[in-house]
């Protein structure tokens, strides 16, 4: 939680979530990383910004999603899995919040260090909603859509109608090895 305590316990500019925060907050033992201690909250602990901002080589850090991702690279975590954490809404067009651009950027940072990311089926994260034959600009205008697959540890490129009864469904995610001929 990377707002300060204050915005719970002293304000009421979180709306509904107010009450249940500050409730949390003063009950809780911990820990719940944040900007700044508070001595109401006895579970909370000061973020490592420095060593996760060091870690991830940089400070762009625009939401509390972000930091749990930076915190989570600096940690050499194997796995981050992220549900619920979606930015932008099909349904919504004009609606789409702050933060997912900055979420993107530290998954690829993940990514590039074997960090396996796995977001929920239905995320707009990283397009993960998305058809797997719509995820190639271009590619996805063809007669036979090319998608992407693992062979050996290399990603290649197949024809959708090839693959499409092989595909996996949990991981969406992740490329699917099952795209092997």
């Amino acid at each position: 939680m990377m707002d300060p305590a204050s915005r719970f316990l002293d304000s009421d500019d979180s709306g509904t979530q107010t009450g249940i925060m500050a409730r949390v907050l003063k009950e809780h033992k911990g820990p719940i990383y944040t900007c700044e201690l508070d001595q109401r909250c006895p579970g909370l602990v000061e973020f490592p910004l420095e060593e996760v901002m060091n870690a991830c080589q940089t400070g762009y850090f625009n939401n509390t999603v972000a930091y749990a991702i930076g915190f989570a690279i600096a940690a050499k975590v194997a796995e981050i899995h992220l549900y619920g954490i979606d930015f932008s809404y099909k349904g919504y067009v004009h609606f789409a919040e702050a933060g997912r651009a900055n979420c993107e950027f530290l998954l690829s940072i993940a990514i590039s260090r074997g960090i396996k990311v796995g977001i929920a089926q239905d995320s707009s994260l990283l397009d993960t909603n998305e058809p797997v034959q719509s995820k190639l600009y271009g590619y996805h205008r063809l007669d036979e859509p090319l998608v992407v697959g693992l062979e050996n540890g290399r990603f290649v490129a197949k024809k959708y109608s090839e693959v499409k009864d092989s595909l996996p469904t949990n991981d969406p995610m992740l490329p699917p090895e099952a795209l092997r001929t």
